[in-house]
Order: C-alpha cells, then sequence, then structure tokens
C-alpha cells in the first residue's frame, strides 16, 4: 500500500500523515510525500504523483 502525502496539505496536516502508516495494519505501507502541493496532489503534481507511483510500484515483488 502507498499513502501519498502532500507537503502544504491544508486539510490533513503534513505531519500527521507519516502517522496513518504506524496506524494501519497491513504489510508493506509505504508514505511517500510530494512537495510543493496541497491537499489536490493529483491535480496539482501529477507527474509528481505519477512518480512517486512509479517508483513505489518498482520495489514490489511479484
Amino acid at each position: 500500500m502507498l499513502i501519498a502525502g502532500a507537503s502544504d496539505d491544508q486539510v490533513v496536516p503534513t505531519d500527521e500523515q507519516p502517522r496513518w502508516v504506524e496506524k494501519i495494519k497491513a504489510p508493506q505501507v509505504t508514505y511517500s510525500e510530494i512537495p510543493e502541493t496541497g491537499h489536490m496532489v493529483a491535480v496539482e503534481d501529477p507527474e509528481g504523483l505519477s512518480g512517486a507511483v512509479s517508483d513505489w510500484l518498482g520495489t514490489l515483488e511479484c
């Protein structure tokens, strides 16, 4: 599971986002923060988000 956070999120505090990794009881949870973005990461930086997803997919074993 990938949690993609935003460095400048005004809805979900940035310091709270990594804590979700600790709260989720699932194997292989990864947190990635997209710099200079707010709550609408996919709109604000689609390339940054897709890069984070692509990097994360590269770490998975099939």
